[in-house]
């Protein structure tokens, strides 16, 4: 059976060519272009920045920055699309190294939507992320978490992939076994959930394979590791596919060499790794291939090459980790790549000893620097805990006032409608909608409140709106509730908080949605095709 799935994979992957994928972009491009509706054009924009994503990561966070534009200025208004957007944002700020941006994104996409299969995914996205932070034991509770989800739901090819990144938080803490046993987990989910018709999963083979290999790599079986990730990197190598896997591979074959003492063909596929990662902007990519070439320069000979590298390495890492984190990988940095062997008298010892010991020096400043900073940091953050805790009190009183007001406003509104309702001449009836008029609804709340006292003086009235042909917004919704009332535009955009022109944009979405003439009352024009 394995034979069989694992022949199966690569027909798939042998008959799937570039020029195909490519006319899947071009398709895509084609039918945002033409699109004939506000809610096809957010669907093939959010298609778009999902395509992209791994593929050209800047042109993936266009199109949903788009997506997310267009959905919250109301052109088209849709929650779990708009959770999707951040979602897949999250993963592109990740690959990018923007960690803060990383986990603002996900957060969002959580609060936006509760359909299972996404929730699952942004647990998985948060494992992953905490996964890079090195927050082990948070990173394996977003993963349980999203196991559980896509069991319940029977989705085990994916809950598989969250098993691999299980295996992958032991494999970092070195307990080879328990990442052995997540990693063949994985498989067998694989295997139940396995779909021959999406490369996402061909992908998630090859994923794995390599992820058994990095346990053969570090239980010194060499040539076992190599052959298992030459075999995902000639997959990982085909046009259009995840850039950073292939990186990730790379990055794993040259290891493998450098432990076999082969220096040249570990070199070779380091800057294959460091060459794409600069192509794709990520910059924890770049920082481990730098230390990993600095560590190879330094096994042969080549000092100068060593320390540039290493150099480098330190730029892009200090802007990626914190400073409790960089003094800690300082330490071992600088044992590992400057400890070299015995030269004796070799004069180019003598230069390099040199340099090494006013680099250390330099680190020794620095370290200093990072105690001050610490203690500054501590009193600052003493301060900051005392003015915290005094914001609270000030923000509970705020809370309890505003919610003094809310309670005002809901009887206004109330009393507003109880007098319009009850108006029995026309003097009474314009004094009852003056007092409307000093009503401002600002808020979700508000709005419901108002409606169900609207509904009370006009029961059949959202029920035609409910009833009819057309499909209408949350906005065009409100607006002509209050043009029922007899409002005009400037009384409508001062009680609602909005600005004149926003007003008569939906008025003429609507115009135009019921195809009618400026000229022709909104309201009449409805009831009487009620009645028609």
């Amino acid at each position: 059976m394995k034979k069989v799935l694992y022949v199966l994979m690569l027909c798939v992957c042998f008959t799937t060519s570039s020029q195909e994928i490519d006319t899947t972009l071009v398709r895509l491009q084609e039918k945002l272009h033409n699109a004939p509706s506000d809610s096809i054009k957010v669907e093939t924009l959010l298609n778009l920045g999902k395509y992209q994503f791994g593929r050209d990561n800047y042109s993936a966070e266009d199109y949903l920055l788009k997506a997310i534009d267009f959905i919250e200025n109301d052109a088209y208004s849709s929650d779990h699309q708009l959770a999707i957007a951040y979602r897949v944002l999250g993963a592109v700020e990740r690959r990018k190294g923007n960690y803060k941006n990383t986990f603002a994104n996900y957060y969002k996409a959580l609060r936006l939507s509760s359909e299972p299969q996404h929730v699952a995914t942004v647990h998985h996205n948060l494992g992953t992320a905490k996964l890079f932070q090195y927050e082990f034991p948070e990173a394996i509770a977003e993963f349980r978490k999203a196991i559980s989800i896509w069991e319940d739901l029977n989705n085990y090819a994916d809950a598989a992939g969250s098993y691999q990144e299980i295996g992958g938080v032991y494999r970092s803490t070195k307990q080879l076994d328990s990442a052995k046993f997540y990693y063949e987990k994985a498989l067998k989910m694989f295997a139940i959930g396995y779909k021959d018709d999406t490369l996402k999963y061909i992908n998630r083979y090859y994923g794995i394979q390599k992820s058994l290999g990095l346990v053969l790599l570090h239980k010194k079986k060499y040539d076992s590791a190599l052959s298992k990730f030459k075999e995902a990197r000639i997959h990982f190598s085909k046009p259009n596919h995840d850039k950073s896997r292939l990186i990730i591979v790379n990055g794993s074959i040259s290891e493998a060499y450098y432990h076999k003492g082969n220096y040249k063909e570990a070199i070779r596929y380091v800057n294959e790794a460091l060459s794409i990662s600069k192509s794709e902007g990520l910059k924890y990519r770049i920082a481990s291939s730098l230390r990993r070439r600095s560590r190879l320069y330094q096994r042969m000979g080549n000092f100068d090459a060593a320390l540039d590298d290493y150099k480098l390495y330190k730029k892009y890492s200090d802007s990626l980790i914190n400073a409790e984190t960089i003094k800690k990988i300082q330490a071992q940095e600088l044992k590992y790549v400057f400890e070299k062997e015995k030269l004796a008298d070799s004069i180019v010892f003598a230069q390099e000893k040199r340099k090494i010991e006013l680099v250390a020096d330099n680190e020794a400043s620095k370290k200093k620097i990072y105690l001050i900073l610490l203690i500054t940091t501590l009193i600052l953050s003493t301060i900051i805990a005392f003015l915290v805790k005094r914001d609270f009190k000030h923000k509970k009183r705020v809370l309890e006032l505003e919610n003094k007001n809310l309670i005002q406003e809901k009887e206004q509104i109330t009393n507003a409608f109880t007098k319009l309702k009850n108006s029995t001449n026309a003097e009474e009836c314009i004094k009852a909608k003056q007092g409307i008029l000093k009503l401002k609804i600002l808020t979700d709340d508000d709005w419901l409140h108002f409606r169900d006292k609207f509904e009370l003086l006009y029961p059949s009235f959202l029920d035609l709106l409910k009833d009819s042909n057309f499909q209408f917004t949350k906005s065009e919704t409100r607006l002509l509730i209050l043009k029922k009332l007899d409002l005009e535009t400037k009384e409508i955009a001062n009680m609602t908080g909005v600005s004149n022109d926003s007003v008569l944009k939906t008025q003429y979405r609507l115009r135009k949605k019921l195809d009618i003439a400026k000229t022709i009352d909104i309201i009449l024009f409805l009831e009487q095709s009620a009645e028609n």
